[in-house]
């Protein structure tokens, strides 16, 4: 919803370039937010696995980076 917003102010004519700004940092703030919420839990499950645990799940989120990397490449 932020986002068409933004666009829809970007694309207004009538649009103060403080608005547009303004809701640029507003989207960039609420992302922010949410990787540092990301980190949180991952560090919190993180903390409940045994060694093991997280060796698989280091190669399954190597694997799934590796992926997420080719198809950007492409």
């Amino acid at each position: 919803t932020g986002i068409k917003e933004l666009g829809r102010l970007a694309c207004n004519p009538k649009a103060k370039t403080s608005d547009i700004e303004a809701k640029a940092h507003e989207l960039q703030t609420l992302r922010q937010q949410m990787s540092e919420s990301r980190l949180k839990t991952m560090l919190e499950v993180r903390a409940l696995l045994s060694d093991e645990q997280l060796t698989k799940l280091g190669q399954r989120l190597e694997a799934v980076l590796e992926r997420r990397q080719k198809g950007f490449a492409s």
